[in-house]
């Protein structure tokens, strides 16, 4: 293609030539400087030998470490990245359990409150049904529908502490899942830091 645009221009047959191998070499340096970035570079290789640069022994040796070490530090720069990216996959995972049971606890609330609102109406309502009957009833009858009425209270009161128990459960599980979202924070926090560049 550039000896083309060289003919046309009316070079001579060796200046079209010359113009057809600069663009082949420019061409070549370019693909060549691409590759070492995209591939070489990773590996720990320079981009050039020690000869073409006229480097002594040392010198080589020292370019040769250093290729190593940026390597290295792209490896683990991508690692980073990847710690990082996954990091953030489980922080949005715990927010969304989180989320959930911070609702499944105020339904289990609400739900309690009227339960219990609900069993409260009806034991007093039954309460004082059954003592105006205990009144129409003989003594020993009575004194049953008595004792019945105060197991019947101790079962309101188990069934209180079972819900509140229910409801520490559940806010264990929210703790829990806090402190494993605080952890995974600071995980976070120091993976990121130890990024190359960041303090």
């Amino acid at each position: 293609m550039a000896e083309g645009q060289a003919r046309n221009t009316g070079l001579s047959g060796k200046d079209v030539t010359r113009a057809g191998n600069k663009a082949y070499k420019a061409a070549m340096v370019e693909f060549q400087d691409e590759y070492w970035e995209k591939v070489s570079l990773d590996a720990g290789l320079t981009r050039t030998g020690p000869r073409r640069k006229r480097l002594s022994r040392g010198d080589w040796q020292r370019e040769k470490a250093s290729a190593t070490r940026l390597a290295r530090a792209r490896r683990d720069a991508e690692a980073l990245a990847d710690r990082q990216a996954a990091l953030e996959a489980r922080t949005q995972v715990l927010e969304e359990r989180e989320s959930a049971l911070d609702q499944q606890v105020i339904q289990m609330q609400a739900w309690t409150a009227s339960r219990e609102e609900a069993l409260d109406t009806g034991c007093v309502a039954v309460k004082y049904a059954l003592e105006a009957l205990a009144d129409q009833l003989p003594a020993e009858v009575a004194d049953n529908i008595k004792r019945f009425l105060n197991q019947a209270e101790g079962i309101v009161a188990a069934a209180a502490v079972i819900n509140a128990m229910s409801l520490r459960r559940a806010e264990a599980t929210c703790a829990s899942d806090n402190a494993a979202y605080s952890g995974l924070e600071m995980d976070r926090r120091s993976s990121f830091n130890s990024l190359p560049g960041q303090t």
